[in-house]
């Protein structure tokens, strides 16, 4: 299920629901295929490699200095072509991009432009194959891991929680559960500062998606334990 619904009580009896595991990608008419294959041409290794270079500059704003969903969703259609074909790039030579993108972590603009391009790649590939999604997370899920257990400041904290929301939207998320389970000492936060992120933003997001309410959704280990955590990080802390 990929729709937002309103309210708790307000189901309909019936959802829009799509394989888990299409075996074809979207089909397109003539003429979307024509002005795919022309944008699709331009965009190599080359062109990936200018654009990350300018995701990664620093803002002359101030107030430019945040997650930026526009350059992540311009990505996400980009990476949609490279992923069926019609891109003149391969997914190997964006995850060498990737990697130099985020160099060693020590820069703030490096998590900002990182967790863009992540974002992007997790998203493009929510209407794949499961094989191509297994694939895409063989990459990407080490590089999240790590860095909630061990690259997070309060500097770049605020661009992996855009990350998450965006993925979180994407409903892409059996992954990132297990991102809950991150213990490890990460720098400026307390592993308590991380599960009240964390399971805040889990609530957030899919607290009112429909799977959450079906009597059969495997979400109660998850769901529950969510909102204890909550509730008990929050409680202990005095935020109520």
């Amino acid at each position: 299920m990929d729709h937002d619904y309103p309210g708790w009580l307000v189901w309909g009896k019936e959802f829009p629901a799509y394989k888990v595991d299409p075996q074809e990608d979207l089909q397109y008419d003539q003429v979307e295929n024509d002005a795919r294959k022309a944008i699709g041409k331009n965009l190599d290794r080359k062109w990936f490699n200018v654009f990350f270079g300018y995701l990664k500059q620093e803002p002359r704003d101030g107030g430019a200095d945040r997650f930026r969903m526009a350059s992540s969703m311009l990505l996400q259609f980009a990476f949609n072509l490279m992923r069926e074909g019609v891109a003149s790039v391969t997914l190997e030579e964006i995850k060498k991009e990737t990697t130099e993108v985020l160099g060693d972590g020590s820069d703030k603009h490096q998590h900002r432009a990182t967790a863009e391009i992540l974002g992007a790649l997790v998203s493009s590939y929510r209407d794949s194959t499961l094989q191509n999604r297994n694939a895409m997370w063989e990459y990407v899920f080490p590089i999240v891991k790590k860095i909630f257990e061990d690259g997070l400041t309060p500097e770049n904290s605020s661009y992996w929680t855009s990350f998450l929301h965006l993925v979180l939207v994407c409903y892409c998320v059996v992954p990132l559960f297990t991102l809950l389970t991150c213990t490890c000492s990460s720098k400026g936060r307390t592993p308590e500062d991380r599960g009240l992120l964390w399971n805040g933003l889990l609530l957030s997001d899919w607290i009112c998606h429909p799977m959450l309410h079906l009597k059969k959704a495997p979400r109660y280990s998850y769901y529950s334990n969510a909102l204890w955590r909550l509730g008990g990080i929050s409680n202990a802390r005095g935020l109520y």
